[in-house]
């Protein structure tokens, strides 16, 4: 049996003869590769004006990928593996169609990878598809082939053109950008630089829109740790696969300084904060770690809100002494309290829109009570304690320990079942411990005064003062307790002090053995 040519293989070949003609013709020379991976032709320019002239070839390679096709619309199609090849190349490269005619004429159309056709090329890769379509009209008429070839031999089209379609691909994942690509005598880098540096991070997860929103109103001194530790967008990195690497991301982040102040009808206050957002929140932040944030607006129950709370840091290790304009400006943020932002146009919020304000107002507030403490000068309260409930529940006991005159614990208990008059009183001077927890040590409050020991068979059973005559704070190494409320031990049991009452519970405390009720008889 003679062998057979199929209508692909005869309609391949005649569309490359005629390309390659037109190519003569338009002072492309064409060269047939002697094995093709993905060029059919690679084509020297010949710089002649004119077929008498002699002309200079230029030193740029241009390769074609050539598609023949004889069907009425013209339509062709590329495999990734082919769109691959052309995106791949290091010179210009571009795409031929040879429409055939049963007149035995054609039409040629082409288009180089120029910058938006590499963005449209790209747009396919990072697609699902396996195959893309062309027609006559998504390419340039033959007549365009010098003047289109004339653009892709000055030196750098390649690469401008991948950079600017990578930025026309990456600016919609990231907003206004510059990417440029550095070369030295060391290597080559690729330079991003965003006008929102928070825009680089995925935001798919609610754990993605905290770790952002931390790194965007936490502590700023912590801001580069955290960015470095959040996920980048997978769009931008596929689309920055094509330029050199290592990429060097950077971007501007808005610090603007602003002078904000509080006031009520009994006090006011006025702090340094500095204006910063990102795509989700605008906020006013403190250096110490705290900041006042409010949403962009949000379709809640049919209408449009913002919404507005106020961050502390969890991390934060600034201490409170080195911050007393922070703490004296929340000690003034009651609920009928209003903020003007000065440098923001003035902008008037009322204070009771902020969630959370008011556990860090009340914390501020009972700070600057606790004060008068004996030796609480020396007790380490962290920015970060705003944000504990324990902290907040023990700063609270505290400051109204430190009240004169103020009776926050029992002055007398009874342990076990027995009745009063079956107990004997003996003279002392009686120590009661309160313990609490901040966020990095235990708080010691230790109560004494002249009082008695109640006996019942020889054993003590209780004990009763009229009055505490001191207190006094001790530092600890931070123990374990059994509540996140202060607790007080007496030996056979622990009270808890929550919200102004006692409960007893017959379990050891299980700190030190001297954390205890203690006492000294006459």
């Amino acid at each position: 049996m003679t062998k057979k040519r199929s209508q692909s293989q005869r309609i391949g070949s005649l569309g490359e003869s005629l390309f390659q003609t037109f190519c003569e013709q338009n002072y492309l020379i064409p060269n047939k590769p002697g094995q093709d991976f993905g060029f059919d032709f690679l084509c020297q320019i010949d710089l002649a004006k004119n077929p008498a002239e002699l002309g200079q070839i230029a030193g740029t390679i241009i390769g074609f990928s050539v598609r023949s096709t004889a069907t009425r619309d013209g339509k062709i199609k590329l495999t990734r593996a082919d769109v691959e090849s052309l995106l791949a190349a290091e010179f210009p490269t571009g795409l031929a169609l040879v429409k055939l005619h049963e007149t035995d004429s054609c039409e040629i159309f082409f288009r180089l990878l120029d910058d938006d056709f590499t963005s449209e090329l790209y747009a396919f890769v990072a697609s699902k598809k396996k195959v893309r379509h062309f027609v006559p009209n998504d390419l340039l008429p033959g007549a365009k082939i010098r003047e289109e070839v004339k653009r892709a031999s000055v030196s750098g089209f390649v690469e401008r053109s991948r950079l600017a379609a990578t930025k026309q691909r990456t600016e919609p994942v990231i907003g206004a950008v510059h990417i440029e690509i550095r070369r030295d005598s060391d290597g080559q880098e690729t330079l991003v630089t965003a006008l929102d540096l928070y825009k680089y991070f995925e935001q798919k997860t609610d754990s993605d829109k905290r770790s952002l929103h931390l790194a965007t109103f936490g502590a700023p001194r912590f801001r580069s740790q955290r960015l470095r530790d959040l996920a980048l967008k997978e769009r931008l990195m596929g689309n920055l696969a094509r330029l050199p690497q290592p990429y060097v991301l950077s971007g501007f982040v808005m610090d603007e300084p602003i002078i904000a102040q509080v006031s009520n009808s009994d006090a006011a206050a006025t702090i340094r904060l500095s204006r910063t957002g990102n795509e989700h929140h605008f906020g006013y932040v403190h250096e110490a770690g705290f900041a006042l944030t409010i949403s962009t607006r949000k379709k809640q129950d049919g209408q449009y809100v913002h919404e507005l709370d106020a961050l502390v840091d969890e991390v934060s290790d600034s201490n409170w002494t080195d911050h007393l304009d922070l703490i004296k400006f929340l000690d003034a943020c009651r609920p009928d309290s209003k903020f003007v932002f000065q440098g923001d146009h003035k902008v008037v919020l009322d204070a009771d829109y902020f969630t959370s304000l008011g556990n860090c107002s009340n914390f501020a507030s009972a700070l600057l009570r606790a004060r008068s403490f004996k030796g609480f000068d020396h007790v380490p309260v962290l920015i970060r304690d705003m944000a504990l409930e324990e902290s907040r529940a023990a700063m609270a006991w505290l400051a109204a320990a430190a009240s004169p005159g103020a009776h926050v614990i029992p002055r007398g208990l009874i342990f076990g079942h027995v009745n009063a008059s079956d107990c004997e009183p003996r003279n002392a001077f009686v120590e009661v411990p309160v313990v609490c927890n901040l966020a990095t040590v235990t708080v010691v409050s230790w109560f004494s005064a002249k009082g008695s020991i109640l006996f019942h068979q020889g054993e003590p059973c209780g004990f009763k003062v009229e009055a505490y005559e001191s207190r006094e704070v001790e530092i600890w190494e931070k123990l374990t307790k059994i509540s996140t409320a202060p607790e007080i031990p007496l030996g056979p049991v622990t009270l808890t002090l929550r919200d102004g009452a006692f409960a007893t519970t017959s379990e050891n405390a299980p700190y030190r053995q001297d954390i205890h009720l203690t006492w000294r008889l006459d």
